[in-house]
């Protein structure tokens, strides 16, 4: 909501390549490309695109060879993180010469950032995973690519306007979510999505706030569901920023 478009987001992100000096390098998507104009650029893609540094799966291939990060190897979820693991493998090999065994020892080490699809714990036989740092509806769907055991999903915060066409295209496909049973939405941006998810097959509950959410859901879950909270929107209506949001529902969940 700080730009007026997509292409003036991306313009301005640009431009942290475009200045680099001649001795620096950068690594970028593919698709974000035709917004620079240096020539020392690593390129980033999954493997139907033709990128220096390709992702798919466990695999990650790069032009001085391949590495393959199972789930055994990295706390991180989804393949949204091993973009992310391709860009600092590729740094850490080409920058300071790192080798494949010790860059798989360390990233084993590496604890996910709070609040960023971070397992909050086990409760009367119930997980919860804590992405309060989800503000936007691409967000959502990343997580619920990451964790597609999900079963029920909590949603909403305050209302920036923004479009969620994309996420509720996503929620209302079955196809995408087959484990997911119900969603859970509150604050303005759960109002405005309310009758959008009338065509998804997915119980779906409207809750003034997280705390009568997590009540809500606490009276009717069953054993083994998989609760996420991805808000797909700001937090600022109802607590100081994100993080509070989500320690806030770490502390609602392990309350018996």
């Amino acid at each position: 909501d700080h730009y007026h478009n997509y292409e003036e987001y991306a313009l301005s992100k640009a431009n942290i390549i475009n200045r680099q000096s001649d001795k620096g390098f950068a690594i970028a998507q593919v698709d974000c490309m035709k917004y620079v104009t240096k020539s020392n650029v690593i390129t980033l893609s999954s493997f139907d695109t033709q990128g220096d540094i390709q992702v798919k799966d466990d695999l990650i291939k790069t032009p001085f060879g391949n590495i393959y990060v199972t789930n055994n190897d990295t706390l991180l979820k989804g393949l949204h993180n091993r973009f992310n693991i391709a860009v600092v493998y590729t740094i850490a090999y080409k920058v300071f010469n790192i080798c494949d065994s010790n860059f798989l020892a360390a990233l084993k080490t590496f604890k996910p950032l709070a609040h960023r699809l971070a397992y909050v714990g086990q409760y009367s036989y119930v997980d919860y995973y804590d992405d309060s740092i989800s503000t936007i509806g691409q967000a959502t769907i990343m997580a619920l690519k990451a964790i597609p055991e999900t079963t029920v999903l909590i949603l909403g915060g305050l209302d920036r306007g923004i479009e969620y066409d994309e996420l509720i295209d996503y929620l209302n496909n079955d196809a995408n979510n087959s484990n997911l049973r119900a969603v859970y939405l509150m604050y303005q941006t759960g109002k405005r999505l309310v009758k959008a998810l009338d065509n998804s097959h997915h119980e779906v509950y409207y809750c003034d706030d997280l705390y009568t959410t997590v009540n809500h859901i606490k009276m009717h879950s069953i054993v083994g569901d998989v609760v996420l909270l991805s808000p797909a929107a700001a937090s600022y209506d109802a607590f100081k920023n994100f993080e509070e949001r989500g320690d806030v529902f770490a502390k609602l969940v392990s309350q018996s």
